[in-house]
């Protein structure tokens, strides 16, 4: 007799925010279908030594379906193991359709979505007496249209509580639509609620330690947040705000690269390095002080291993892309390429890095492709966390800026190129007659 299927909510990212329910089916389970570009593989650690755990990244809706009803025909309990909430944009019905045509009973497990931990981390509430009582959970169209009347400015003008999902790489897209909408353009966001919820949570005089968690010191270390914090001790002036360097890529998150380089060589069956190509692939950035940090890194990873070949793509706004770089290594004799991308966590990114990859394997059919996975509950992660934070408390953060857009600069002819320092940035750093 078959099993059930379950639809499982991961939870936004955190192991420990999956329900009681969740994890004891998890733990239960016989095997487990898990979404890898979007769920961390730490989710699947309540499962049994002996359940089959497979990750979907790589898989159709069609390969997926024909997966869970392969699974259910052996095991009486067969997970689906979901971000956030199924119901969310899990293309759950597609997904539930085959079950019940072939007479495969079903259930979900609601999770907890991004919103409602976003709301909790931040302190804040989606409604406020006479302020909203309405929430609306959307998402700027993308591959997936919008259907008619539901596109965001329209959402937007009831202004209401906005809960906007998949859209981090259409932040232009969204602002335009906001602001069609009569939306301020100078509304306050999230950091700003964020610090001032720190200060009042604080005793007069406390020391609140701002640690970006970010990989390349770009346009969010050198402007964003030194402004943020830069109007927090204005409107807090009896707190201490002292920010942190931001994680950089450094010997922690080379110690990750090398991890899921090896997990991709495996998968490779460990082949010749002096034919196996290795892409390392950042989110790319207008700053060259950034995207050099790609560049330090992959000199790194080419020195530590045999590798002929080891180098940077970008997946927006500086180049090389990685189809450019693809396309060179077949060129130079490469018959395996591993694609690592140097990201944190999930997100639409991952997604269409894997889309442009099933592209490239259909292109490059002669050619052998594996990828990495992101970076997420690495113990290096949390050690870095701990370190920056040290850091920043004893006052020992080492300095994290080029002064590539100082003023101090500007004035004597140099070529700005970030004006950082136009606010008071968050770590102090000053340019006095001294600083000459």
């Amino acid at each position: 007799m078959p099993g059930q299927v379950w639809f499982v909510g991961a939870g936004p990212g955190d192991p420990e925010l999956i329900t009681v329910k969740g994890r004891a089916l998890l733990e239960k389970a016989g095997a487990i279908l898990f979404a890898g570009s979007l769920v961390d593989v730490a989710a699947t650690r309540y499962a049994r030594a002996d359940c089959v755990i497979r990750d979907s990244k790589d898989m159709t809706l069609e390969e997926m379906s024909a997966w869970l009803l392969a699974a259910v025909a052996h095991h009486a309990t067969v997970v689906r193991l979901q971000t956030g909430d199924p119901g969310l944009y899990g293309a759950l019905i597609e997904m539930t359709r085959p079950l019940t045509a072939a007479g495969i009973g079903w259930a979900v497990v609601p999770g907890v979505s991004s919103a409602m931990a976003a709301m909790a981390a931040a302190g804040e509430t989606l409604t406020l007496p006479e302020v909203t009582q309405t929430v609306i959970l959307t998402r700027v169209a993308g591959r997936t249209p919008m259907p008619a009347g539901e596109d965001l400015a329209a959402l937007a003008s009831h202004h209401t509580t906005l809960c906007i999902y998949l859209s981090i790489t259409l932040l232009r897209e969204v602002q335009r639509a906001l602001r069609a909408a009569g939306w301020a353009e100078h509304a306050p966001v999230l950091m700003d609620a964020g610090l001032d919820h720190a200060a009042a949570a604080t005793p007069a005089g406390a020391r609140v330690i701002v640690l970006p968690f970010i990989l390349n010191t770009a346009g969010h270390v050198k402007d964003d947040i030194p402004g943020a914090v830069a109007a927090a001790r204005q409107r807090h002036p009896d707190t201490d705000f002292v920010c942190a360097p931001p994680l950089g890529l450094g010997r922690e998150i080379l110690t990750v690269v090398e991890r899921r380089l090896d997990d991709s060589l495996r998968a490779l069956a460990v082949p010749d390095p002096r034919t196996t190509g290795i892409v390392l692939l950042g989110r790319g950035s207008s700053d060259s002080e950034a995207n050099s940090e790609m560049a330090k890194l992959a000199r790194w990873v080419y020195e530590a291993r045999e590798h002929d070949l080891v180098d940077i793509a970008f997946t927006g706004i500086t180049h090389p892309r990685l189809e450019l770089v693809v396309q060179r290594q077949v060129r130079l004799g490469m018959t395996q390429i591993v694609v690592q991308p140097v990201y944190l966590f999930a997100g639409v990114l991952i997604e269409r890095i894997e889309a442009q990859l099933a592209r490239l394997e259909k292109t490059y059919p002669q050619i052998s492709f594996a990828h990495g996975s992101y970076f997420g509950f690495d113990d290096e992660m949390f050690e870095l966390l701990e370190k920056r934070t040290i850091q920043a408390r004893d006052g020992k953060a080492p300095l994290r800026l080029l002064c590539d857009g100082c003023l101090y600069r500007q004035a004597h002819g140099f070529a700005p190129v970030h004006a950082h320092h136009v606010i008071p940035p968050c770590d102090g750093h000053t340019h006095d007659p001294a600083h000459a």
